[in-house]
């Protein structure tokens, strides 16, 4: 599904566009700069409950990977969460004390240019690490129950 700025109102739905053209809308998300968005995709043709469930499936996923890899913030930072990264983090909790202070780099700027955070303790990393996989773990949870919740009544079937 292709995401579509601007739109204010979240409108779930599949109507007809044309002779044979049907339009499926889903969702009224955030991006991590405060623009809003939906999801759209044009099928040439009615589609069967089974093709818009997983157009939306695939819309939901997406969404929540982008939501894991962008949707975590430490200390006003945006915190850049691809796999690599979470596996790194929960490695690092097993440092020890004389491993501190640890300075990581947690994203990069619009120019590309590494953003880094030093921790100062143990602890400090332990929370920061603890909070990133909650992060994960509630996104996850999220989009099961974002899936879970599709009614084909809301679609027209």
């Amino acid at each position: 599904m292709e995401k579509i700025y601007g739109t204010s109102v979240r409108q779930d739905g599949l109507q007809k566009v044309g002779r044979r053209n049907f339009t499926l809308f889903y969702g009224l998300y955030t991006d991590e700069r405060g623009s809003s968005y939906e999801y759209r995709h044009t099928f040439d043709h009615k589609p069967t409950w089974d093709e818009v469930k997983a157009k939306l499936v695939e819309a939901i996923n997406e969404h929540t990977e982008e939501t894991i890899l962008n949707g975590y913030e430490w200390n006003g930072q945006r915190v850049w969460l691809s796999e690599r990264n979470q596996r790194d983090f929960m490695m690092m909790e097993k440092l020890t004390e004389d491993a501190y202070p640890l300075k990581i780099k947690i994203n990069e700027d619009g120019n590309g240019e590494p953003i880094y955070y030093t921790f100062v303790s143990e602890e400090e990393f332990a929370v920061f690490s603890k909070l990133s996989s909650q992060h994960v773990t509630d996104t996850l949870q999220a989009g099961w129950d974002e899936k879970d919740n599709l009614t084909p009544a809301t679609f027209g079937f």
